[in-house]
Parts: structure tokens; C-alpha cells; sequence
């Protein structure tokens, strides 16, 4: 997990969350993630997650060129896959422990 070494995980609410980066070129951007989309990819069997995000904060010393390179596209897509490998762990962790616990009945 990058949590804590790359980034910090915000949540306001249910519909509003996202992260600050803590560490590398984009030290200090702050994201608000608002939509994460499933999408079939054209002419192959597989799928893709489409993200839709905004930048709330960044330093003034990143150029607005930097934010949309390659790099930063590979942050956000890095950070997201974290997010979401943790939240499938934590699921499946619950749901083991749910599955182990005798009825109290």
C-alpha cells in the first residue's frame, strides 16, 4: 500500500472524497475524485475504470503543462488502483471474518 508514503485519503462525505499527495513532482496537489466509471474497452474483452477529478489545490511552483503530462495521469491512475486494492482487501477481510463468526443465537 502507498497510503501515507504517496498519499493521504480524504473523505467529506459519501460523494466527496479523494487524496493530497505527500510525496514526489506533484508534493502538495490535492484531488477531489467525483466519479469513478466502469467502461468496456472498445475491441477488447476487457474493462477500464474512467475517472473524473479535479485539482482543488496545487503549489504554485507546478505549471499547469505538468499537470497534464503522462506523469500525473500515471499518479492519479497509481493512487486510485491503491485506494480501490485496499477497499476490495478490506472487504474480503470482512467478509471472512463475517463468514468465521458463530451465530450468537
Amino acid at each position: 500500500m502507498l497510503r501515507d508514503d504517496l498519499y493521504k485519503p480524504w473523505f467529506a462525505d459519501n460523494n466527496r472524497w479523494g487524496f493530497e499527495v505527500l510525496s514526489g513532482d506533484y508534493q502538495g496537489v490535492i484531488i477531489q475524485l467525483e466519479e469513478l466509471k466502469f467502461e468496456e474497452v472498445e475491441d477488447t474483452p476487457n474493462r477500464a475504470i474512467g475517472i473524473n477529478y479535479h485539482v482543488i489545490h496545487k503549489p504554485e511552483i507546478i505549471l499547469e503543462q505538468d499537470m497534464k503530462n503522462n506523469n500525473f495521469k500515471s499518479l492519479i491512475d497509481t493512487v486510485v488502483n491503491d485506494i480501490l486494492n485496499e477497499a476490495m482487501e478490506n472487504y474480503e477481510q470482512h467478509r471472512i471474518n463475517d463468514t468465521n463468526e458463530p451465530d450468537s443465537q
